[in-house]
Parts: C-alpha cells; structure tokens; sequence
C-alpha cells in the first residue's frame, strides 16, 4: 500500500489526519502524514486495517465509518 493509497482509502472513509491517527493509536498526525506523503512506509498491520476497512462493512460499523464511493 502506498502513501497515496493509505490517504485516498482514509478520504474514503472521511477520516482526516486527526482521525486517522486516532484509529490507529498513533502518536500524533506526523506518524500518518509521512506515510501518505510517502516520506516513510505504510507498517504492515495499518494495510491490514485499512483493507479491512475498506472491505468489511461490519468492521467499519464498528469502528462507526461510512465509506464515501465518490
């Protein structure tokens, strides 16, 4: 997964840096910032979760996101 792809896949699902730190437990936005801007590689399990995201409606109820197709 790349920087791009991480961010379009949070955009997707109207998370913003703020909130995509937030679900991941990272730190601060810098941690997802430099990955979108590709400055340093997505980890594994943050692809694993994104995909996840993206893929399984239930687990985004749970995680209360709605996916914008748009």
């Amino acid at each position: 997964m790349t920087g791009d792809e991480l961010h379009e896949a949070q955009r997707m699902m109207g998370l913003g840096t703020n909130g995509a730190a937030r679900l991941i437990k990272a730190s601060g936005r810098q941690f997802v910032r430099r990955r979108q801007s590709g400055e340093r590689d997505v980890p594994g399990p943050v692809k694993v979760l994104t995909r996840v995201l993206i893929e399984t409606s239930s687990v985004r109820r749970f995680f209360n996101l709605e996916m914008d197709q748009g």
